[in-house]
């Protein structure tokens, strides 16, 4: 989740639309990842793919040996709250030198790590130097070894997603055709390299999540040009329904998460308020038929516990940066708040942010930066039951003068991709914005170059993307 200041949607109408206009020009986008619906056929006629590279580092960490180092999903000690200015971190990797590698225009010679299902990998939109040319880039934190496909005009809306023949990430982008343009989306399959150029308006619009196992996908469609719409469709069985909302289109956007059993779904609405205004939001949980579960008329938070306990993380607080973390029990209907937080950022004399589940489900991961004191910032988990705080990431590690900004732990838990830069957290300016990636016990600390949002890990994948028994 993310909350104001921190990549969040907490901004006037108007800024967003300037925003995302923006970004298409620069061939960024800022917001929820999207995974597009398979089309039909591919589109001949399209521009060709641009060669890709691969860039090893000089240097290099080697990846965990050990079953335990290579499994273990958070590396978090027991005892009393950890001195954050006095954390251990690791030494920053050097950036590496382009190698190039073949490519054609119907297939991409995707190095074997890409496909590997025990690897983490990272989508990233990057450039290796600030004002460098932009690349479409496949990263490797455990190596240090990166896929590069130069981006074509505009590219934008990145993702991953899967169909009948495979898992594939792709992108749009924009070619001119005479007096006008036309919007593409190049989708590459992992396991073949086999390229494919659809025309965007043949390919189904829309944010998706596709449940665990398989079987059922949401999708979100119609903003902004009126309030999201949410629909379920059974894979199976090719019934879709759409969800009843229960707060009466007031709220027009819309983010929505799988459980991690599958079997319901939270849908997050929001309305846009000027930036220091009260955020506005409201929760709906249904059922994986599309029947409306509970519903909370002003709670701030989607984000499922990933240890199956049927717990959503949620802020409140009336704003950036005094929101604080809670727990929301969805099948008990209680909540409670972790306060040993608070307690612990006033010993520290630090604001917080960016809550987030770390993977182990009992601990939530946040961003911390000095009241005062800008030698102080990095990132940390909290232990709910306890309130144990370990930093992994501090001022050691990032450099005396860059802040952790947005952050994203891999599916496994093994590694976390973030933001650093020397803007504080509440600052809107991104121009001087890395990329870097760190293991979940602070060591292989890597900065990528250049990079916003979207950010995306790869997923796993399903022996049966339509989730057959």
């Amino acid at each position: 989740m993310s909350d104001g200041g921190f990549y969040g949607i907490n901004m006037s109408r108007p800024a967003v639309f300037l925003a995302l206009a923006g970004w298409l020009w620069i061939g960024l986008l800022a917001g929820c990842a999207t995974v597009e619906q398979a089309a039909p056929s591919a589109v001949a006629s399209a521009a060709p793919s641009p060669p890709a590279t691969v860039r090893p580092t000089a240097v290099m960490e080697p990846p965990p040996t050990s079953p335990a180092a290579a499994t273990r999903p958070l590396a978090v000690d027991p005892g009393l709250p950890v001195d954050i200015k006095t954390q251990p971190t690791a030494t920053p990797t050097p950036t590496r030198t382009p190698k190039a590698t073949s490519a054609s225009l119907t297939h991409y010679d995707l190095p074997a790590w890409v496909s590997d299902p025990d690897a983490a990998v990272l989508l990233a939109l990057l450039s290796p130097e600030l004002d460098g040319e932009p690349f479409i880039s496949l990263l490797n934190p455990a190596t240090g070894e990166h896929l590069d496909i130069s981006a074509l005009p505009h590219t934008w809306r990145l993702s991953w997603g899967q169909d009948a023949e495979g898992l594939f990430f792709q992108f749009r982008y924009e070619e001119k055709r005479g007096i006008s343009d036309e919007d593409y989306v190049e989708r590459i399959y992992v396991m073949t390299g086999e390229v494919r150029r659809l025309l965007a308006s043949e390919v189904e619009q829309g944010r998706e999540a596709v449940a665990p196992g398989g079987r059922h996908l949401a999708r979100v469609s119609g903003w902004p040009e009126s309030p999201a719409t949410v629909t379920i469709e059974d894979r199976q069985t090719g019934r879709r329904v759409t969800l009843d909302d229960p707060f009466e289109g007031r709220l027009e956007w819309a983010e929505i998460e799988w459980s991690p059993t599958g079997d319901l779904l939270a849908v997050q609405r929001r309305h846009f308020v000027e930036r220091g205004e009260p955020r506005v939001a409201a929760l709906a949980i249904y059922d994986s038929d599309g029947g409306l579960f509970r519903q909370y008329n002003d709670l701030d938070g989607h984000s499922w516990a990933p240890d199956n306990s049927y717990q959503i993380l949620y802020i409140t607080g009336e704003e950036f940066p005094y929101y604080r973390p809670c727990l929301l029990d969805i099948k008990d209907n209680t909540t409670r708040c972790i306060t040993d937080l608070v307690a612990w950022s006033e010993s520290q004399a630090v604001h917080t942010s960016g809550y987030e589940w770390a993977p182990d489900g009992r601990h939530v991961s946040f961003v911390y930066w000095g009241r005062q004191d800008n030698n102080v910032a990095g990132l940390c988990t909290i232990a709910i039951e306890g309130g144990e705080v370990s930093c992994l990431v501090g001022k050691e590690t990032i450099g005396e003068e860059n802040f952790v900004h947005g952050y994203w732990w891999s599916p496994d838990g093994r590694y976390l991709g973030f933001i650093v830069s020397p803007r504080n957290p509440g600052s809107d300016d991104g121009t001087l914005d890395q990329l870097a990636t760190v293991a979940g016990d602070g060591s292989q600390y890597r900065v990528w170059g250049s990079g916003h949002p979207p950010v995306l890990w790869r997923p796993a994948w399903e022996d049966d993307p339509n989730g057959q028994q």
